[in-house]
């Protein structure tokens, strides 16, 4: 069951940036992600609601902590991917995406002084390295070819950004389950973008 879960939300998210080449003509990249986030923040607060098992607590000098993470979460890790995407394939942009565990494992080193066994060092250099071959090298005219390389430079600013929310949260919001934390964190972020819903 976990890995048929698993298989559906890599198949959702492999969806996310096919969706964004289709909107991005219609609609920008900051009313993209303002309506998602909004719509994902109502489903949170509908099963919040409802689950009273599932209500966050959280003390109230963590505020700050908590829409500093919302905004790394959201705008912070979001706006890049899906503004990116006026400038590269859907297939690069997610190639670059996945860029994410090794920023990850790099902020955890630093922030909760984690530590990797060489193996796990190496692929996180090659992906690293792997990134920057596709932005200084990739050309052409195939799915990953990179004809604007400040586009994909953009689009690597959203693994680098979602690393980060993903080690502050851990530090700072351990006392939560994941589904709860990541639940409040979206919503902080879906209230850091109110601003541009006029405009959504």
């Amino acid at each position: 069951m976990v890995h048929l879960l698993l298989a559906i939300a890599v198949v959702l998210w492999g969806g996310v940036f096919v969706a964004y080449a289709y909107l991005l003509p219609v609609i920008n990249a900051t009313q993209i992600v303002t309506i998602r986030f909004a719509l994902i923040s109502i489903c949170y607060l509908l099963i919040f609601t409802l689950l009273k098992t599932s209500r966050p607590s959280l003390e109230k000098r963590k505020l700050g902590t908590l829409f500093l993470l919302g905004a790394l979460g959201v705008p912070g890790s979001q706006l890049p991917a899906v503004h990116a995407q006026n400038y590269l394939s859907p297939s690069l942009a997610s190639v670059l995406i996945t860029t994410s565990p090794a920023w990850t494992a790099v902020f955890a080193a630093w922030l909760l002084r984690e530590r990797f066994k060489l193996i796990q060092i190496t692929g996180f250099i090659v992906a690293f390295f792997g990134a920057l071959l596709v932005i200084t090298a990739g050309s052409g005219t195939g799915v990953l070819s990179v004809d604007n390389p400040w586009g994909a430079t953009l689009c690597l600013l959203s693994p680098f950004m979602w690393a980060l929310f993903t080690v502050i949260s851990k530090r700072e919001l351990s006392e939560l389950d994941p589904f709860s934390s990541v639940g409040i964190c979206l919503i902080a972020g879906t209230l850091v973008m109110l601003p541009f819903l006029p405009s959504a």
